[in-house]
């Protein structure tokens, strides 16, 4: 299943033993795009079989992707109540928050500033960012003349397999090449763009 990143926060949480556990805060990503934890906010009455023993720890609680079983009009875990405990993990190990990743420039492997980021997608089979959408600036937008066959031209769907997540985001293709990969053709019909590496 495919989600925006906007549509998971705020979604409720029900364990294996159907209690609702509390609401999503935050989603985590690594620098390979994976989401392996989301950040909760439990409800009180499980502080204790969650092992959160300060108002800190229920306000900034860990917990792995993992743990989840499906995603739909709620998030539903695989584990009971007492078991979900063991799928918490340390605050100190917290990755990188996917909002940060909103508004963030997209930089093309010749330095080009091609945009900002607008949105995430998540494919929830797997934990992972697999698409962004962004706002081509109206420079590089003309030098390409792309057109967008999901509706606005400057509005972008990239593979995030294409993009390096650090303080922005730099494609692993250079500009021009971008044109031919938004086609629809492999990196490989074009030799001198860079292959993404596997995540």
């Amino acid at each position: 299943m495919q989600l925006r990143a906007g549509e998971l926060y705020g979604m409720t949480i029900i364990t294996a033993d159907a209690w609702e556990l509390g609401k999503i805060h935050i989603a985590y990503i690594s620098q390979g795009w994976n989401i392996p934890a989301l950040e909760i906010r439990p409800e009180r009455k499980f502080a204790h079989a969650l092992g959160l023993r300060r108002r800190k720890e229920r306000e900034r609680c860990l917990l792995s992707t993992e743990s989840i079983a499906s995603v739909g009009n709620f998030v539903l875990l695989r584990t009971s109540v007492t078991k979900t405990a063991d799928h918490m993990l340390r605050p100190d190990k917290r990755p990188f928050a996917l909002p940060w990743v909103l508004w963030m420039p997209i930089v093309s492997h010749d330095g080009e500033n091609l945009g900002i980021v607008e949105d995430a997608y998540i494919d929830t089979d797997l934990w992972k960012v697999d698409t962004l959408t962004f706002l081509m600036d109206r420079k590089p937008y003309q030098k390409l003349q792309t057109l967008n066959p999901a509706g606005s031209k400057r509005r972008i769907e990239l593979p995030s397999s294409l993009a390096i997540l650090g303080d922005v985001i730099l494609l692993k293709v250079r500009t021009l090449e971008l044109k031919a990969l938004l086609r629809g053709e492999t990196v490989e019909d074009h030799p001198t763009a860079v292959a993404p590496e596997r995540a």
